[in-house]
Parts: structure tokens; C-alpha cells; sequence
């Protein structure tokens, strides 16, 4: 087992690849209460084309990942959710568009609950009849989701921004998706993408690290068809460097309008942290509650307490989101465009006024374990470590983090969407 010292913000990692392919971190915090645990499989809604048994490349129904997520919880003879609360855990899983993850909070019985975490996911139970009665079950999901403006929000403007890369395709996927999934399906992709090789765990909380790997490793060594060796061929999507639609509105049941604004990213997939890391202080110095253009944006009433920004990565591609509830929403998608055109007026005074506040966030993060194990495995599939973060950004200069957001930010791949209240 490897440890790892990050002596800059006081913590240490241990590491270890196990003989099965499966990563495994824990982040001992001797001070905390509790112990959170995530198991993260690199299977998400984007994973929709991709080889199974042979080279050949195959299309499976939207949704899948999520549908998957759902059945893995139902066994023949017992609740999982009553395994983790008799041992005192809470739990719960999520997709997104790059990952699956099965998680649990507890207090005690760690080693109890990490077993039945490790077990649960490593031991699918599906049936022609579990199958179909989840189909309405997700479909009842999907409704809600149709029925969301912040939703549609989000998916209006990926869908506006893609025109091949799937991240624009709801996770949970569509009616007419989801019930094209059967049993066979989900086994085959469950055996592709559910393997140790594409999965990793990590565990933060109050725990001896020696001891928990040791547990962790007699529990995977008990699972010896977990040990083949699966290559995954995902297909290369060609994204072409134009948007979809330059602008889209949809009315909805709302007494607010909502506006938002989304720019797709090219970026050089081995540089996503770094990548990251510059498009975050470029937004920050824009748009953050410090800056005069959130001051006057919310002087003239164009923008609220909704107001928010973000860069999502997935794998190949970044989205710049800024969104918000407003009474303008015409006039928040002018301004926010031409906020973001005008990124070269960024002062050095405001840029290195950002930067300590990135490194601050980044210090007080490590005092929330669930936290800093979300974005640790959502960072480290898309090649960030998070515990380096703090280091790339006290090198950042002024000039280096304008020039390189100068290469990513291209005007023509803008878009922009709003929610407005029913005629």
C-alpha cells in the first residue's frame, strides 16, 4: 500500500491497485465522526456506444447506466437499504453523465457496511419480471424530470450545444429508451463496465487504512470470476466545432423566467485539470459575488440569489454553464455574453483576488469527507487529482491564465436558452 503525504494541506492518502484491477483510496481523518465510502464504477449515461463481446462496436439504449444502478439494489431475498440501516449506514447511488456510484454514510460498523457495499454491487440479481416492473418505476422519474424547468434548462442548452457527443441526452434516458432495456442487456453491460478494471473506491472518515485494505482485499480475493481481463473500446464521437442552435426558448409552468448561457470547450484531454483549474479562475473573475459585474448585474435586477456558474467536464468535452432565475431574461443572456467576450479586461488585481479565494475553497474542502470523496472520484476518472489542485494554482500567472483561455473560449460555440412563463 502507497502513502501518499500532502504535507501543504495536512493530509495522507494510501493507495493501492489490488490484484483485480479495482483502485482503492482511503483518507484516514482520525478527528471525524463518521466514515463515507464510494464505490465508482467509469460507466455513465455517455456510455451508450461501445464494444461487448467482440470488436465490434454496438448502440445501447439511453439510460442504461441509471437503469442499472436501480436493479443492482434489488436482490431475491433481501433489502439492501435494510442490510446498511441495521448496521447504522445511510446509502444511496447516483449517475452522471461519466460515472455510477454506490456510497454509504455510517458512524460504526464500517467494515460490516463496506462489505455490504462491496457485495451488493458485485452481485447483480436480474429477472424478465424485476426488469419490466422497473421500467415504470424509472419512466415515473423521467415524467418528473420533463416536468423540470431547472431541467430543462440544462438539457435545453446541451442540447443546443452537441450535435453528436450524447452528454446532451438526459441521463435517465427516455420512455421510449428505457424500454428497450432487457435482462440480457443489462447483464452484458454490467459484466463490461463492472469490472474491478474500470472501477475504484474510496473511503474518508475515522479508520485504521492497514485495516480497511486488508478487509477490502479478503473481500475481493473471495470473487475470483471478478478477475478476467475486459478491454473497453468506447466509440470516438467527432464533434463538430459549431453549435446546434445559437438560441432556443420553451414556455413552461413558471412565474419566474429562467435564462442561461453554455459554451462548449475543445481542450486537450491529457491537460483537463489544468484546463479546469484556468476556465474556474477566468469565470470567478467575471462573474463571482466580489466582482463589479455581479454588482451591477444585480443593481439593474438582471440577475438574483439564483445566479450561478460552473464547468462541467466529461472525459472529452468541458460546458461552460451560467444560469439563473430572472425577471430580464433577453438582457441576461446579452450581458453574460458579452461579460464572457470581454475576459481580456480582467484586471491582475482581480485575477490574484481569485486565485487565494480558489486556494482557500480548495484548503477548507478537506473538512467535509463526503465532499472531498465525490470530487476525488468524479475529478480522478477525468484525470485530476484533487490534492494537487492547490499546488497548479499557486503557479497560475495573471498572463499564463488568459492566453490559455484565450485557445479554449471560442465565441462561436455560445449558445443560449430560457424557460419563460406560459402564455
Amino acid at each position: 500500500m502507497e502513502r501518499l503525504e500532502y504535507k501543504n494541506l495536512g493530509e495522507t492518502l494510501y493507495y493501492e491497485k489490488l490484484f483485480n484491477g479495482l483502485e482503492v483510496f482511503l483518507m484516514p481523518k482520525k478527528n471525524f465522526n463518521s466514515t463515507y465510502a464510494i464505490f465508482t464504477t467509469k460507466f455513465g449515461s455517455v456510455d451508450n456506444s461501445f464494444n461487448l463481446e467482440d470488436e465490434e462496436i454496438i448502440k445501447v439504449p439511453e439510460g442504461i447506466a441509471h437503469f442499472l444502478e436501480h436493479k443492482l439494489f434489488e436482490k431475491k431475498d433481501r433489502d439492501v437499504f435494510f442490510d446498511f440501516a441495521e448496521n447504522g449506514a445511510n446509502a444511496n447511488a447516483f449517475t452522471s453523465f461519466g460515472q455510477t456510484s454506490y456510497l454509504f454514510t455510517c458512524t460504526e460498523n464500517l467494515e460490516k457496511n463496506l462489505e455490504i457495499l462491496l457485495d451488493f454491487v458485485q452481485e447483480p440479481y436480474f429477472t424478465d419480471e424485476n426488469v419490466e416492473k422497473e421500467k415504470g418505476i424509472i419512466a415515473q422519474e423521467i415524467k418528473m424530470y420533463n416536468d423540470s424547468p431547472e431541467a430543462q434548462l440544462f438539457y435545453g442548452l446541451l442540447e443546443n450545444l452537441y450535435i453528436n457527443n450524447p452528454i446532451h441526452i438526459p441521463i435517465l434516458g427516455t420512455i421510449e429508451s428505457i424500454n428497450k432495456i432487457n435482462k440480457d442487456l443489462l447483464l452484458k453491460c454490467y459484466k463490461k463496465f463492472y469490472n474491478p478494471q474500470n472501477m475504484m473506491l474510496f473511503v474518508a472518515g475515522n479508520f485504521n487504512p492497514e485495516q480497511i485494505m486488508k478487509l477490502i482485499i479478503k473481500n475481493q480475493s473471495q470473487k475470483e470470476l471478478r478477475k478476467e481481463n475486459v478491454e473497453i473500446k468506447r466509440e470516438r464521437i467527432n464533434e463538430p466545432n459549431k453549435v446546434r442552435n445559437v438560441h432556443k426558448e420553451k414556455e413552461m409552468d413558471v412565474n419566474i423566467p429562467m435564462a442561461g448561457v453554455a459554451v462548449k470547450i475543445f481542450g486537450d484531454e491529457k491537460k483537463t485539470f489544468y484546463q479546469k483549474v484556468i476556465i474556474n479562475l477566468v469565470l470567478s473573475s467575471l462573474l463571482s459575488i466580489s466582482t463589479d459585474n455581479y454588482e451591477r448585474l444585480l443593481k439593474e435586477e438582471i440577475i438574483n440569489d439564483t445566479f450561478s456558474f460552473d464547468y462541467l467536464i466529461n472525459r472529452d468535452t468541458g460546458v461552460i454553464i451560467i444560469d439563473g432565475n430572472t425577471l430580464k431574461p433577453e438582457e441576461f443572456i446579452k450581458n453574460v455574453k458579452s461579460i464572457l467576450k470581454n475576459y481580456r479586461k480582467i484586471t491582475e488585481e482581480e485575477f490574484m483576488r481569485e486565485k487565494q479565494a480558489m486556494i482557500t475553497q480548495n484548503l477548507l474542502l478537506f473538512d467535509n469527507i463526503e465532499t472531498v470523496a465525490n470530487l476525488f472520484t468524479r475529478k480522478y476518472l477525468s484525470g485530476i487529482n484533487i490534492f494537487e489542485e492547490i499546488d497548479i494554482v499557486k503557479d497560475l500567472t495573471y498572463d499564463e491564465v488568459i492566453s490559455e483561455f484565450a485557445k479554449l473560449f471560442k465565441e462561436e460555440n455560445m449558445t443560449s436558452f430560457i424557460i419563460k412563463p406560459k402564455a
